[in-house]
């Protein structure tokens, strides 16, 4: 009965967290522009699943991504909305991985059925995260941008348990245990995780628009639009 009522009280200072969480997003408009580029971008993962599609075939298997990033998403609200930041950028460093491959089929669509194909670990040395970002590095659309520096703060800082992770389980200098409450994580976490869901949202929009009916491209057009103007406000700094 102990372990349960330790549950109980886990549970309350969860809800306890999640609504001083709302109330800080309540009152910033910046917080509150935030998440909505990310529930606008997992809106539109709904819309590209309505994309014809067969299974085995490249649609379906985008719209499999596109499954898993609405899934990391909704699971990055869960935790992060509750206290768990150091968890949250666990998830986005996923959101990442997710980013960088459809990216990768975007300037090479045949990577789509190699990636397709892949068998066994050998043959799947291709897509090897460190792989896939040193192919991006080198083509010339990305040219000068460093896919492994933000991966490697994340891996850093709230993957691996290094020291200065411990920056994610603390607020003003004090170890907190379970879920808390704090601003600056809270602003950091929002600010990143609505950067890299509209971005590999959007990759996945540009290679499952193709030969999409015209609602579904209207839905696009709509979402590209406030992406832009999101975009010029927090992305282009």
């Amino acid at each position: 009965m102990k372990n349960l009522e330790g549950l109980h009280n886990l549970r309350a200072q969860e809800q306890l967290i999640g609504e001083q969480i709302t109330a800080a997003i309540s009152v910033s408009v910046v917080l509150q522009e935030h998440l909505f580029a990310v529930h606008d971008a997992m809106d539109h993962l709904i819309t590209l699943l309505e994309v014809p599609a067969h299974p085995g075939g490249r649609n379906h298997a985008l719209q499999l991504l596109a499954i898993r990033l609405f899934n990391l998403g909704g699971s990055t609200l869960n935790v992060g909305l509750t206290g768990y930041y150091q968890a949250a950028f666990q998830l986005l460093r996923d959101a990442l991985e997710l980013v960088n491959l459809l990216d990768l089929f975007r300037i090479d669509p045949a990577a789509l059925e190699r990636w397709m194909s892949v068998q066994d670990k050998r043959a799947g040395d291709e897509f090897k995260p460190f792989r896939v970002r040193t192919t991006l590095e080198k083509n010339p659309e990305f040219n000068g941008q460093r896919r492994d520096h933000i991966y490697s703060v994340y891996s850093d800082v709230a993957i691996h348990p290094t020291f200065k992770g411990t920056q994610f389980i603390t607020s003003c200098g004090t170890p907190k245990i379970g879920p808390f409450f704090d601003i600056n994580l809270l602003t950091a976490l929002l600010e990143d995780f609505a950067a890299h869901i509209s971005h590999a949202t959007l990759a996945a929009s540009i290679l499952l628009n193709e030969n999409s009916s015209y609602d579904i491209l209207m839905k696009t057009d709509g979402f590209l639009d406030r992406l832009r103007r999101y975009e010029i406000r927090y992305l282009r700094n």
